[in-house]
């Protein structure tokens, strides 16, 4: 198993803070939710495949902390954060033998909760979803 530093292709054509350590931090994080699995003999980051790797790679389309201030007191959607990335599980060959689409804004009513979401809480709820889905693929 081997995960591959994502691309970064933002819709926004302004780079927002932080963006651009979101590839590598997003493909750390995935390491180490497969790694807690335990299903796999072998989980490294950008290393050649052989024959039998499952190999995981992907685009960050989507990056914005927006402002916790107005989440938590303005609310209805006043300073989202949001986080969206493809991600693809392929053969070693690169094939595709599977997509995740991650999508997360943070909460539109507002309140404390609205405050703490970021694209990094959305990071880490994605790497647990994509563990699970490489755990299905495992030979």
């Amino acid at each position: 198993m081997t995960v591959k530093t994502f691309k970064l292709q933002l819709e926004d054509k302004e780079p927002e803070i932080n963006s651009e350590k979101s590839p590598a931090y997003f493909a750390d994080r995935i390491v180490f939710e497969i790694k807690e699995k335990g299903r796999f003999a072998s989980v490294g980051r950008d290393t050649k495949p052989d024959a039998n790797t499952l190999v995981i790679d992907g685009v960050v389309t989507k990056y914005h902390e927006g402002n916790p201030m107005l989440r938590a007191f303005i609310g209805m959607g006043a300073g989202s954060a949001f986080f969206e990335a493809d991600i693809y599980f392929r053969d070693s060959k690169g094939e595709a033998i599977g997509k995740i689409k991650a999508d997360r804004n943070s909460w539109a009513l507002g309140g404390g909760l609205a405050a703490a979401q970021n694209p990094t809480m959305f990071m880490n709820g994605a790497a647990v979803k994509i563990a699970e889905e490489a755990v299905k693929l495992a030979r």
